[in-house]
C-alpha cells in the first residue's frame, strides 16, 4: 500500500513510537530523576504511584498492520503487583487490569489520564493497552483505524 501524499510503501514508515518514561518522570529535572523515580524500560514507581509500560496497537486501514504506541499507564497497587508476578510468565489469561494512560503524544489533546486496559501476554511481549471507549481522538483511532496518510504524518514527529 502507498501513501497518497509521499508515494512511500508501508514498510518505509516507522510505524511504532515508543515513550522511554512516563511524562511525569521527564518532568523532573534530569539530575533529581534518578534519585527520585525508580525505573527500567518496564517499570517505574514514583511518589507511591506505579507505571507499566505497554502498547496501545492502531489498526491501519486497509492493511493487516499495525501502528504501535509504546505508552505508559498509571496502575495501582495490585495491578503492579500481579505484572511482577506474571512478568517472566504467560500472563495471556489473566484478567485485564485498569490502568491510566501516561503519556501525550503530540498531535493529540492530552491523553494522560485516560482510561485503560491492561492485558498482559507472554513473557517477550509488552502489555496490549486497550483505551476505554471514548470520543477521545485516540480512541477513535484504536477502535477505526487511521490511513496510511495518517501513518506518514505521526512519522514526522519521530525525531
Amino acid at each position: 500500500m502507498k501513501c497518497k501524499c509521499c508515494g512511500k510503501e508501508l514498510g518505509e514508515f516507522t510505524l511504532d513510537i515508543a515513550y522511554e518514561l512516563p511524562d511525569i518522570i521527564w518532568s523532573i529535572p534530569e539530575e533529581k530523576r534518578i534519585e527520585e523515580a525508580k525505573f527500567n524500560s518496564d517499570l517505574c514507581q514514583y511518589k507511591n504511584k506505579n507505571y507499566l509500560r505497554g502498547i496501545a496497537y492502531i489498526p491501519i486501514q486497509g492493511t493487516d498492520t499495525n501502528f504501535g504506541w509504546g505508552f505508559w499507564a498509571e496502575v495501582n497497587d495490585e495491578a503492579f503487583e500481579k505484572y511482577l508476578e506474571v512478568y517472566d510468565i504467560d500472563g495471556s489469561k489473566e484478567a485485564p487490569v485498569e490502568g491510566l494512560l501516561a503519556n501525550t503524544p503530540p498531535d493529540y489533546e492530552d491523553t494522560n489520564n485516560l482510561k485503560v486496559k491492561i492485558h498482559f501476554g507472554s513473557p517477550t511481549e509488552r502489555p496490549n493497552i486497550v483505551i476505554e471507549p471514548n470520543e477521545h481522538k485516540l480512541a477513535l483511532e484504536q477502535k477505526h483505524g487511521i490511513t496510511i496518510e495518517r501513518v506518514h504524518e505521526l512519522n514526522q514527529y519521530i525525531s
